[in-house]
């Protein structure tokens, strides 16, 4: 079990799910807690709940959602979020305005040029869980995000992560 840290929710790891902070992270207020919490009491039963509630979205957001995830997955660096909404189907001026009102905030993640760098545990910002598909290099928030993603794609590849607590290097 974790310490708890007043930044995060209890059982979650900050070391475990968070990529290196950065002001530029900082600003747009990035709160990538994506996978890393385990139901051991109501309140965590509580947010899993939130989890499950909030799972189900509009057609706007799984548009963003796949194409924001394709367009960094094939990629590999930021994305305009022009070339993002054109991808999705949706007018550039309703983009954020989905994000905010979707429950989707806190599930991508902008650089301080506004260009989307992270959707739904994928990063093409280094973080300690990389991830290695027929040799494109990746970056999840979390290590569970990466054995995911592995599976969603129904790909093979290798996940290199770090222990959170010994710092011990972990490959899959």
């Amino acid at each position: 079990m974790t310490t708890p840290n007043p930044d995060h929710r209890p059982g979650v790891d900050p070391a475990c799910c968070q990529p290196a902070r950065s002001p530029q992270k900082e600003a747009f207020g990035s709160n990538l807690e994506s996978c890393c919490s385990v139901a051991t009491d109501s309140v965590a039963s509580a947010a899993m709940d939130d989890l499950v509630e909030a799972s189900v979205t509009s057609p706007e957001v799984d548009a963003l959602r796949s194409a924001g995830f394709r367009l960094l997955f094939d990629g590999g660096q930021p994305v305009d979020v022009d070339q993002w909404a054109a991808a999705a189907g949706v007018v550039v001026e309703s983009l954020h305005a989905i994000i905010e009102t979707s429950g989707a905030k806190g599930r991508v993640q902008f650089d301080a040029d506004g260009s989307l760098v992270g959707i739904a545990g994928l990063s093409v910002e280094r973080t300690r869980h990389e991830l290695n598909i027929d040799g494109k290099i990746r970056w999840t928030w979390c290590a569970l995000d990466a054995i995911g993603i592995l599976g969603a794609l129904e790909a093979t590849g290798t996940v290199r992560s770090t222990d959170p607590q010994t710092d011990a290097a972990v490959e899959v």
